[in-house]
């Protein structure tokens, strides 16, 4: 579904329908509070015009001469009966309203969550698409900069409903009006008024003006949203730029005043608030004079039936009150109407990002439970090419993991390595050939049953402003004896030594000024500390120690591969300084193994490794 796609009225309303369910099940509650409360909100207005109409009608009975008898008592009651009634709906009304802004308040929250709930759910294929990712960033610019998606039918669909309830009851009580006729025999301007055709007159009026404030709300609207757009951009724009000032190159390279200067250019460019304030202005002075006719015509009528004595003083009030909540009603069904429509487009992109199809196959069969981990993966004849593109990043690859072997994997950037990980765990399946566990296919394993038998660290790992312990299990559950341990093991016993809370110690110091900040080091052995605490069977390093030293990098290599010694360790590195203690080596180039065997093997053999050792090993020396 293409977000700027025309679309007819029903296919309008069919996204409409759709954003609404699923505010209802994303604010259950939320809408429920604001629908009651909203909603009572209208009883103040007509139960205050109801009352006034009897205290007055019982006045001018009162007062003028030959007026039928009226008790004063009664009157003094029906004062008491409306201070009493605005009383209790007042504190009704604000006890609703306070409920409803319970919810309202974590109505942010809730469309946040849904939004990364339903990206965690995804297919990871789908994530690293482009067309996707650009997809997701303009549901996200929309939805904090305007305002629009799910959010937008939240906030209106409540005044939205209200609205039309006003409509319904002002109409019902203003209807009778037009149906009442003095003598007929009125001629002139009163005549003309106080005949069926006059009151036809008027409807055709009150008709014209409402079809002539839908078109000026709904084109001034398309107008706004458009100059509204372009805040979005700017603040893309300038995004982009907002963390860059701490990086190194920056003052050096005097890249900051250059950020600066962008910054400014996009901040700058004002052109879009003074269009929308003078658009707004504009769609303010229309409407408002379309409604000053409106209310003249409507009150010339009801006055004259009032001066004609069709109706008397006090239901000239309850008419001309309703009149205008009639009118007023309206307005709010457009305007709230005109927003609801015109969200569509991001409705459209929101929708396109939650049908993204799953097609994996996801399997029915259990792993088995092995005590002994004696899994074992085999590549058969493997290519692969991602979604959307025709080139094989991988071509006919076949290679056996061993149980308990140490296998690393080795070659220059764009090789195939980091492409071989993500199909043994599975993020993406083979586009030609089998992967195999312990024989049989992987696809047809239970999905997340496989995907646990796997413990990765990426190069671009995430760790996260959370205590040492809860970002090494990645629980809010633990067992913090296990997790001192492999920290002891991996060099880390200073880190625990020095701060008094130990493995409770926060990473940072964002959410808690007790955090610490460590090195790039200390990080880097707390996301292997990660991946030895899962204890899964296959442990993978896909080069998270790229940004250290060679001897660091050896030193942390060592540590991890005397821990995991049950374990099956695939390594990948581009200093191959890293993998001699390796069982096996692969050599990746172009997306095919050219290589394998053991490092003295292939530094002796004439070919890809041991050119790129012998590149590498004058910085060893």
């Amino acid at each position: 579904m293409n977000a700027n796609t025309k679309r007819s009225l029903y296919g309008e309303l069919k996204l409409i329908a759709r954003g609404t369910r699923l505010c209802f099940k994303v604010w259950n509650k939320g809408l429920k509070w604001m629908f009651v409360a909203d909603t009572f909100r209208l009883f103040s207005p007509y139960f205050n015009l109801y009352m006034t109409s009897l205290i007055v009608t019982g006045l001018t009975d009162l007062l003028i001469p030959g007026g039928s008898e009226v008790r004063a008592d009664r009157l003094f009651l029906l004062a008491g009966i409306t201070v009493l009634g605005n009383l209790l709906l007042s504190l009704a009304g604000r006890l609703l309203d306070a409920k409803k802004n319970v919810h309202n308040s974590d109505s942010w929250r809730r469309d946040t969550l849904f939004y990364l709930n339903t990206q965690n759910r995804m297919q990871y294929d789908r994530l690293e698409d482009p067309e996707i990712t650009v997809l997701r960033e303009k549901i996200w610019q929309a939805k904090n900069a305007t305002g629009h998606g799910l959010q937008k039918i939240y906030w209106n669909i409540s005044g939205l409903t209200a609205s039309v309830f006003d409509l319904a009851a002002s109409f019902g009580i203003t209807v009778s009006l037009f149906r009442t006729v003095a003598r007929s025999d009125l001629g002139g301007i009163l005549g003309f008024i106080n005949s069926p055709l006059g009151t036809l007159a008027v409807i055709a009026i009150l008709l014209f003006i409402i079809g002539a404030k839908t078109v000026v709300a709904n084109r001034y609207t398309q107008k706004i949203n458009f100059e509204m757009s372009k805040l979005a951009d700017s603040n893309a724009r300038a995004g982009t730029y907002m963390g860059l000032f701490d990086r190194n190159d920056m003052p050096i390279f005097k890249i900051n005043r250059l950020a600066i200067r962008e910054m400014e250019t996009a901040f700058g460019k004002s052109d879009w608030l003074i269009n929308s304030h003078r658009l707004s202005l504009e769609e303010e002075l229309i409407i408002a004079g379309l409604d000053s006719v409106l209310t003249v015509v409507l009150l010339v009528f009801v006055a004259t039936k009032a001066y004609l004595g069709v109706i008397g003083i006090g239901s000239f009030i309850l008419y001309n009150g309703t009149v205008r909540r009639f009118t007023s009603a309206f307005s709010d069904i457009i305007q709230q109407g005109g927003t609801i429509f015109e969200n569509n487009n991001t409705l459209a992109m929101l929708f396109e990002f939650l049908d993204q199809p799953s097609d994996m196959y996801r399997g029915s069969l259990a792993v088995e439970k092995r005590e002994d981990i004696k899994f074992e993966v085999e590549f058969k004849n493997v290519s692969f090419k991602y979604p959307g593109t025709e080139r094989f990043v991988l071509k006919n690859v076949s290679a056996k993991i061993d149980v308990g072997k140490k296998l690393a994997i080795v070659g220059e950037n764009g090789s195939g390595k980091s492409t071989f990980i993500k199909l043994l765990c599975r993020l993406y399946d083979p586009t030609e050939g089998q992967i195999l566990l312990n024989g049989i296919d992987v696809t047809r394993y239970k999905y997340n049953e496989y995907m646990d038998l796997f413990s990765v660290v990426f190069q671009d790992y995430m760790l996260f402003q959370f205590s040492i312990a809860r970002n090494i299990a990645a629980s809010e559950t633990y067992d913090s004896e296990e997790i001192e341990s492999i920290m002891r093991r991996l060099g880390l016993g200073e880190l625990l030594d020095a701060n008094p809370r130990g493995i409770e110690t926060p990473l940072g110091q964002q959410y808690d000024p007790d955090g610490i900040n460590i090195s790039g080091g200390e990080s880097q052995k707390i996301a292997l500390a990660r991946a030895l605490y899962k204890n899964a069977p296959f442990l993978v390093l896909d080069e998270p120690t790229a940004a250290l030293d060679p001897l660091a990098e050896a030193d942390i290599y060592a540590r991890f591969n005397d821990i995991a010694i049950e374990k099956t360790a695939i390594y990948i590195s581009h200093r191959l300084s890293s993998c001699r203690f390796c069982d096996e080596i692969l050599v990746f180039h172009d997306g095919e193994i050219i290589q394998r065997g053991s490092h003295d093997e292939l530094v002796s053999a004439d070919g890809k490794y041991s050119e790129l050792w012998n590149a590498q090993a004058k910085y060893y020396k």
